[in-house]
């Protein structure tokens, strides 16, 4: 099952218009996972680099998360099999495994325990 994650970076805009993305996320063991499919250019990895703070949004649930680093090779290497495994009808599912995009897998974590809802 693909859900349509949007992660929201903060700080906001300028003007306070919230900056949501659409993502390709994964979970490994218990863990959520995204990367940059363009790199570390993009624009939305760059924001979350320098403040690690925003929010996930998959349909009603809102989860305010931190963005850490991963840097483990064993945990890189079983990203990339669920990246593989999720998307493997995608036909450019490949890029999103490939040696420079690796530096980007983000690991999301919970600020807190308790989900927002939005109906």
């Amino acid at each position: 099952m693909i859900l349509h994650l949007r992660l929201v970076v903060t700080p906001l805009f300028r003007t306070g218009a919230a900056i949501r993305t659409p993502l390709w996320a994964v979970v490994e063991g218990s863990d959520l996972y995204v990367r940059s499919a363009y790199g570390q250019t993009s624009h939305w990895y760059q924001r979350i680099r320098k403040n690690p703070t925003g929010s996930v949004h998959v349909d009603a649930f809102h989860l305010a998360i931190r963005a850490v680093p991963v840097t483990d090779p064993d945990v890189i290497s079983r990203v990339n099999n669920a990246y593989l495994q999720k998307y493997q009808h995608v036909s450019y599912a490949r890029s999103i495994v490939e040696p420079a995009i690796l530096s980007t897998t983000l690991r999301l974590e919970p600020v807190s325990k308790e989900t927002t809802i939005h109906t």
